[in-house]
Protein backbone atom coordinates (compact mmCIF):
# COMPACT_ATOMS: atom_id res chain seq x y z
CA UNK A 1 0.00 0.00 0.00
CA UNK A 2 1.12 3.18 -1.14
CA UNK A 3 2.16 5.57 1.99
CA UNK A 4 1.49 9.21 1.70
CA UNK A 5 3.51 12.01 2.34
CA UNK A 6 1.20 13.59 4.34
CA UNK A 7 2.80 15.22 7.76
CA UNK A 8 1.76 15.29 11.35
CA UNK A 9 -1.91 13.76 12.76
CA UNK A 10 -3.45 13.63 9.66
CA UNK A 11 -0.47 11.73 8.14
CA UNK A 12 -0.39 9.71 10.78
CA UNK A 13 -4.17 8.75 10.37
CA UNK A 14 -4.17 8.06 6.68
CA UNK A 15 -0.96 5.63 7.14
CA UNK A 16 -2.46 3.84 10.12
CA UNK A 17 -5.71 3.11 8.37
CA UNK A 18 -3.86 1.94 5.01
CA UNK A 19 -0.67 -0.04 6.94
CA UNK A 20 -3.58 -1.81 8.70
CA UNK A 21 -4.52 -2.96 5.57
CA UNK A 22 -7.57 -1.08 5.23
CA UNK A 23 -7.20 0.29 2.62
CA UNK A 24 -9.35 -1.78 0.76
CA UNK A 25 -12.35 -0.03 2.81
CA UNK A 26 -11.94 3.17 0.67
CA UNK A 27 -15.46 4.49 0.36
CA UNK A 28 -16.62 7.26 -1.47
CA UNK A 29 -19.56 8.72 1.06
CA UNK A 30 -20.78 11.43 -1.22
CA UNK A 31 -20.41 13.98 1.13
CA UNK A 32 -19.26 17.44 0.84
CA UNK A 33 -16.06 18.31 2.98
CA UNK A 34 -16.78 20.46 5.83
CA UNK A 35 -13.69 22.04 7.05
CA UNK A 36 -12.70 23.02 4.08
CA UNK A 37 -15.78 24.05 1.45
CA UNK A 38 -14.57 27.39 1.64
CA UNK A 39 -11.20 26.20 -0.64
CA UNK A 40 -13.62 24.47 -3.08
CA UNK A 41 -15.29 25.79 -5.94
CA UNK A 42 -18.85 26.15 -5.98
CA UNK A 43 -18.98 25.05 -9.73
CA UNK A 44 -17.14 21.72 -8.22
CA UNK A 45 -19.94 19.19 -6.49
CA UNK A 46 -19.66 16.02 -5.04
CA UNK A 47 -21.42 13.21 -6.83
CA UNK A 48 -20.30 14.78 -9.78
CA UNK A 49 -20.35 12.12 -13.16
CA UNK A 50 -16.83 14.14 -14.26
CA UNK A 51 -13.59 12.67 -12.14
CA UNK A 52 -12.04 15.52 -12.96
CA UNK A 53 -14.00 17.39 -11.04
CA UNK A 54 -15.69 14.84 -8.63
CA UNK A 55 -15.06 15.98 -5.29
CA UNK A 56 -16.42 14.40 -1.79
CA UNK A 57 -15.48 12.81 1.66
CA UNK A 58 -13.66 9.48 1.50
CA UNK A 59 -13.30 6.67 4.11
CA UNK A 60 -9.93 4.83 4.99
CA UNK A 61 -10.71 2.26 7.60
CA UNK A 62 -12.41 4.77 10.39
CA UNK A 63 -10.99 7.65 9.01
CA UNK A 64 -12.03 10.55 6.98
CA UNK A 65 -10.28 12.35 4.64
CA UNK A 66 -11.77 15.36 2.54
CA UNK A 67 -10.62 14.97 -0.90
CA UNK A 68 -11.16 15.71 -5.35
CA UNK A 69 -11.03 12.60 -6.92
CA UNK A 70 -7.94 12.94 -9.67
CA UNK A 71 -8.51 9.73 -11.31
CA UNK A 72 -10.68 6.42 -10.53
CA UNK A 73 -9.76 3.31 -11.63
CA UNK A 74 -11.46 -0.28 -10.35
CA UNK A 75 -8.72 -1.32 -8.30
CA UNK A 76 -7.43 2.08 -7.63
CA UNK A 77 -8.40 5.90 -6.88
CA UNK A 78 -5.79 8.76 -7.15
CA UNK A 79 -7.08 11.20 -4.33
CA UNK A 80 -5.88 15.13 -3.50
CA UNK A 81 -6.45 15.91 -0.21
CA UNK A 82 -7.50 19.27 0.34
CA UNK A 83 -5.71 20.07 3.94
CA UNK A 84 -2.04 18.80 3.33
CA UNK A 85 -2.90 19.07 -1.07
CA UNK A 86 -0.52 16.07 -1.58
CA UNK A 87 -2.26 13.58 -3.63
CA UNK A 88 -2.11 10.00 -2.67
CA UNK A 89 -2.62 6.69 -4.80
CA UNK A 90 -4.63 4.17 -2.67
CA UNK A 91 -3.90 0.65 -4.22
CA UNK A 92 -7.02 -1.53 -2.96
CA UNK A 93 -6.11 -4.72 -2.10
CA UNK A 94 -8.86 -6.60 -4.06
CA UNK A 95 -7.72 -8.39 -6.56
CA UNK A 96 -7.72 -11.57 -4.66
CA UNK A 97 -11.75 -10.58 -3.62
CA UNK A 98 -13.49 -11.13 -6.27
CA UNK A 99 -16.62 -11.84 -4.87
CA UNK A 100 -18.60 -8.25 -3.34
CA UNK A 101 -20.47 -10.68 -0.58
CA UNK A 102 -21.68 -14.22 -0.10
CA UNK A 103 -25.47 -14.21 0.63
CA UNK A 104 -25.73 -17.85 3.03
CA UNK A 105 -28.95 -18.60 4.57
CA UNK A 106 -32.52 -19.16 3.53
CA UNK A 107 -33.64 -19.94 0.25
CA UNK A 108 -37.03 -20.41 -0.67
CA UNK A 109 -39.62 -20.63 -3.64
CA UNK A 110 -43.08 -18.44 -2.43
CA UNK A 111 -46.25 -18.58 -3.66
CA UNK A 112 -48.33 -15.01 -3.45
CA UNK A 113 -51.97 -14.46 -3.60
CA UNK A 114 -53.54 -11.09 -3.78
CA UNK A 115 -55.93 -9.96 -2.24
CA UNK A 116 -56.49 -12.59 0.43
CA UNK A 117 -58.79 -10.91 3.30
CA UNK A 118 -56.76 -11.41 6.90
CA UNK A 119 -59.13 -10.26 9.14
CA UNK A 120 -61.64 -13.11 8.58
CA UNK A 121 -61.36 -16.90 8.72
CA UNK A 122 -60.93 -18.90 5.63
CA UNK A 123 -62.99 -21.50 7.02
CA UNK A 124 -62.99 -25.33 5.52
CA UNK A 125 -63.97 -26.14 2.64
CA UNK A 126 -64.07 -22.96 0.88
CA UNK A 127 -63.30 -21.62 -1.93
CA UNK A 128 -61.53 -17.86 -2.06
CA UNK A 129 -60.63 -15.89 -5.43
CA UNK A 130 -57.78 -14.27 -5.61
CA UNK A 131 -56.64 -11.52 -8.89
CA UNK A 132 -53.24 -12.75 -9.34
CA UNK A 133 -51.63 -16.19 -7.87
CA UNK A 134 -47.63 -15.94 -8.96
CA UNK A 135 -44.67 -18.02 -8.41
CA UNK A 136 -41.39 -16.90 -7.38
CA UNK A 137 -38.30 -16.90 -4.87
CA UNK A 138 -37.70 -15.45 -1.07
CA UNK A 139 -35.91 -15.61 1.74
CA UNK A 140 -32.94 -13.73 2.24
CA UNK A 141 -31.10 -14.98 0.04
CA UNK A 142 -33.08 -14.61 -3.04
CA UNK A 143 -34.27 -11.26 -1.63
CA UNK A 144 -30.96 -10.12 -0.33
CA UNK A 145 -28.96 -11.67 -2.69
CA UNK A 146 -30.76 -10.53 -6.50
CA UNK A 147 -31.19 -6.72 -4.61
CA UNK A 148 -27.00 -6.73 -4.49
CA UNK A 149 -26.53 -8.49 -7.97
CA UNK A 150 -29.18 -5.67 -9.66
CA UNK A 151 -26.97 -2.74 -7.97
CA UNK A 152 -23.82 -4.39 -9.36
CA UNK A 153 -22.75 -6.40 -6.42
CA UNK A 154 -20.59 -9.35 -7.42
CA UNK A 155 -22.77 -11.92 -5.31
CA UNK A 156 -22.61 -15.62 -4.81
CA UNK A 157 -25.58 -17.63 -2.88
CA UNK A 158 -25.14 -20.42 0.02
CA UNK A 159 -27.86 -22.11 0.67
CA UNK A 160 -29.63 -25.88 1.23
CA UNK A 161 -32.21 -26.78 -1.41
CA UNK A 162 -33.62 -30.23 -2.08
CA UNK A 163 -33.36 -32.41 -4.67
CA UNK A 164 -37.02 -31.56 -6.37
CA UNK A 165 -38.85 -29.23 -9.07
CA UNK A 166 -38.86 -26.30 -6.06
CA UNK A 167 -34.61 -26.34 -6.23
CA UNK A 168 -34.70 -26.15 -10.38
CA UNK A 169 -37.23 -22.71 -9.88
CA UNK A 170 -34.41 -21.42 -7.78
CA UNK A 171 -31.77 -21.89 -9.17
CA UNK A 172 -33.18 -20.74 -12.58
CA UNK A 173 -34.27 -17.44 -10.40
CA UNK A 174 -30.47 -16.83 -9.24
CA UNK A 175 -28.73 -17.59 -12.47
CA UNK A 176 -31.23 -15.22 -14.18
CA UNK A 177 -30.79 -12.09 -12.18
CA UNK A 178 -26.52 -12.73 -12.19
CA UNK A 179 -25.90 -14.44 -8.98
CA UNK A 180 -23.29 -17.41 -8.78
CA UNK A 181 -24.86 -20.66 -8.28
CA UNK A 182 -22.13 -22.73 -7.55
CA UNK A 183 -22.17 -23.15 -3.90
CA UNK A 184 -26.02 -24.10 -3.69
CA UNK A 185 -25.96 -27.48 -1.50
CA UNK A 186 -28.33 -29.70 -2.50
CA UNK A 187 -29.94 -32.39 -0.16
CA UNK A 188 -30.70 -35.57 -0.86
CA UNK A 189 -33.67 -36.26 0.85
CA UNK A 190 -34.87 -32.87 2.40
CA UNK A 191 -37.32 -30.87 0.26
CA UNK A 192 -36.84 -26.98 -0.84
CA UNK A 193 -38.20 -24.60 1.65
CA UNK A 194 -41.23 -23.17 0.29
CA UNK A 195 -43.70 -20.06 1.52
CA UNK A 196 -47.28 -19.54 0.89
CA UNK A 197 -47.66 -15.46 0.96
CA UNK A 198 -51.17 -14.26 1.59
CA UNK A 199 -51.74 -10.77 0.67
CA UNK A 200 -54.78 -8.25 2.06
CA UNK A 201 -55.16 -4.90 -0.01
CA UNK A 202 -53.08 -2.74 2.35
CA UNK A 203 -50.37 -4.78 1.29
CA UNK A 204 -50.06 -6.68 4.73
CA UNK A 205 -49.07 -10.60 4.36
CA UNK A 206 -49.59 -13.39 6.19
CA UNK A 207 -46.97 -16.43 5.46
CA UNK A 208 -47.70 -20.62 5.46
CA UNK A 209 -43.84 -22.08 5.79
CA UNK A 210 -42.23 -24.69 5.53
CA UNK A 211 -38.23 -24.92 6.68
CA UNK A 212 -37.62 -28.11 4.71
CA UNK A 213 -33.72 -28.32 3.20
CA UNK A 214 -32.57 -24.95 4.83
CA UNK A 215 -32.93 -27.06 8.28
CA UNK A 216 -30.53 -28.70 7.41
CA UNK A 217 -27.80 -26.22 6.81
CA UNK A 218 -25.06 -26.16 9.26
CA UNK A 219 -21.87 -25.47 9.95
CA UNK A 220 -19.96 -27.70 8.18
CA UNK A 221 -21.99 -26.73 4.95
CA UNK A 222 -21.33 -23.23 5.39
CA UNK A 223 -17.42 -23.59 6.17
CA UNK A 224 -16.98 -25.68 3.48
CA UNK A 225 -16.65 -22.72 1.21
CA UNK A 226 -13.90 -21.04 3.50
CA UNK A 227 -12.09 -20.68 -0.16
CA UNK A 228 -15.11 -18.63 -0.83
CA UNK A 229 -14.99 -16.53 1.79
CA UNK A 230 -11.61 -15.72 1.50
CA UNK A 231 -12.02 -14.02 -2.05
CA UNK A 232 -14.97 -12.31 -0.80
CA UNK A 233 -15.42 -8.67 1.01
CA UNK A 234 -18.94 -9.16 3.23
CA UNK A 235 -20.84 -12.31 4.32
CA UNK A 236 -24.73 -11.37 4.84
CA UNK A 237 -26.58 -14.54 6.96
CA UNK A 238 -30.36 -14.96 7.80
CA UNK A 239 -31.98 -15.11 9.46
CA UNK A 240 -30.86 -15.61 12.91
CA UNK A 241 -33.55 -17.37 15.03
CA UNK A 242 -34.81 -19.32 11.98
CA UNK A 243 -32.78 -22.21 11.63
CA UNK A 244 -33.01 -23.35 15.41
CA UNK A 245 -29.94 -25.96 15.27
CA UNK A 246 -27.58 -23.67 13.24
CA UNK A 247 -28.09 -20.98 15.24
CA UNK A 248 -26.09 -22.66 18.00
CA UNK A 249 -23.46 -22.93 15.59
CA UNK A 250 -23.06 -19.62 13.95
CA UNK A 251 -20.75 -17.99 16.89
CA UNK A 252 -18.23 -21.02 14.89
CA UNK A 253 -19.03 -19.64 11.66
CA UNK A 254 -18.92 -16.44 11.74
CA UNK A 255 -15.53 -16.33 13.93
CA UNK A 256 -14.20 -18.49 10.60
CA UNK A 257 -15.86 -16.40 8.15
CA UNK A 258 -13.88 -13.24 9.99
CA UNK A 259 -10.97 -14.98 9.96
CA UNK A 260 -10.34 -15.64 6.74
CA UNK A 261 -11.03 -11.69 6.19
CA UNK A 262 -14.49 -11.30 5.53
CA UNK A 263 -16.81 -9.20 7.22
CA UNK A 264 -19.88 -10.10 8.63
CA UNK A 265 -23.87 -8.81 8.63
CA UNK A 266 -26.55 -10.79 10.51
CA UNK A 267 -30.44 -10.58 9.57
CA UNK A 268 -32.90 -12.09 11.70
CA UNK A 269 -36.70 -12.73 11.09
CA UNK A 270 -39.45 -14.66 12.62
CA UNK A 271 -39.74 -13.63 16.72
CA UNK A 272 -36.78 -12.43 16.90
CA UNK A 273 -35.36 -15.02 19.52
CA UNK A 274 -33.30 -14.69 22.29
CA UNK A 275 -30.08 -12.89 23.82
CA UNK A 276 -28.58 -17.00 23.55
CA UNK A 277 -26.74 -17.30 21.61
CA UNK A 278 -26.53 -13.72 20.08
CA UNK A 279 -24.61 -13.05 22.51
CA UNK A 280 -21.66 -15.85 21.61
CA UNK A 281 -22.38 -14.29 17.84
CA UNK A 282 -22.32 -10.39 18.14
CA UNK A 283 -18.31 -10.17 19.22
CA UNK A 284 -17.71 -11.75 15.18
CA UNK A 285 -20.70 -9.51 13.58
CA UNK A 286 -19.73 -6.09 11.62
CA UNK A 287 -23.28 -4.98 10.75
CA UNK A 288 -26.55 -6.79 12.92
CA UNK A 289 -29.86 -5.38 11.18
CA UNK A 290 -32.91 -6.22 14.02
CA UNK A 291 -36.23 -4.28 13.33
CA UNK A 292 -37.64 -2.58 16.01
CA UNK A 293 -40.20 -5.59 17.07
CA UNK A 294 -37.37 -8.21 17.63
CA UNK A 295 -34.97 -5.76 19.03
CA UNK A 296 -37.31 -5.65 21.87
CA UNK A 297 -38.15 -9.33 21.74
CA UNK A 298 -34.68 -10.24 22.64
CA UNK A 299 -33.78 -7.56 25.24
CA UNK A 300 -37.01 -6.93 26.76
CA UNK A 301 -37.05 -3.10 26.37
CA UNK A 302 -39.02 -0.72 24.42
CA UNK A 303 -36.06 1.81 25.32
CA UNK A 304 -33.94 1.80 22.36
CA UNK A 305 -31.42 3.59 24.42
CA UNK A 306 -31.55 0.28 26.74
CA UNK A 307 -31.46 -1.66 23.73
CA UNK A 308 -28.76 -0.33 22.22
CA UNK A 309 -26.33 -0.53 25.61
CA UNK A 310 -27.71 -4.66 26.16
CA UNK A 311 -26.37 -5.82 22.24
CA UNK A 312 -22.90 -3.69 23.19
CA UNK A 313 -22.76 -5.38 26.78
CA UNK A 314 -23.04 -8.26 24.29
CA UNK A 315 -19.83 -7.95 22.78
CA UNK A 316 -21.00 -5.32 19.59
CA UNK A 317 -18.79 -3.43 18.75
CA UNK A 318 -21.33 0.05 18.96
CA UNK A 319 -21.05 3.14 16.64
CA UNK A 320 -17.57 5.02 16.44
CA UNK A 321 -16.89 8.73 15.78
CA UNK A 322 -14.89 9.11 12.87
CA UNK A 323 -11.78 11.30 13.63
CA UNK A 324 -11.84 15.16 13.06
CA UNK A 325 -15.75 14.66 12.23
CA UNK A 326 -17.30 17.71 13.24
CA UNK A 327 -21.71 17.71 13.98
CA UNK A 328 -23.84 20.11 12.92
CA UNK A 329 -21.09 21.02 9.92
CA UNK A 330 -19.95 24.47 10.03
CA UNK A 331 -21.09 24.58 5.96
CA UNK A 332 -23.15 27.14 4.84
CA UNK A 333 -25.54 25.88 2.32
CA UNK A 334 -26.10 28.98 -0.44
CA UNK A 335 -29.45 28.72 -1.33
CA UNK A 336 -30.81 28.36 -5.36
CA UNK A 337 -32.99 30.64 -6.87
CA UNK A 338 -36.19 29.01 -7.93
CA UNK A 339 -35.77 29.44 -11.27
CA UNK A 340 -32.04 27.84 -11.25
CA UNK A 341 -33.94 24.56 -10.44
Amino acid sequence: LFRSACTGTHQHNIDQALLNDRGHDLVELGERPVRTARRVPWRIRAGSSDTESHIGVFRVGEYKIAARCIRAKSLDFQIKCFRCGHEVTVMLPASDRDVDVVVCGLATVDIVARPVPLTQPIGPANLLLADRIELTTGGMVSNSGIALAKLGMRTAAVACLGRDDWAEVVRRRYQSEGLDTTHLISHPTARTSATIVLVDESGERSFVFELGASRELDAPMVLAHRPLFARTRWMLFGYYALFPDCDRQLPEIFAEVRKAGCRTALDVAGSGGGLEPLGQILPHVDVYVPSLKEAVHQTGSHDHHEILATYRRLGAAGFRRPARLRWPPRTRIRPRPLSSV
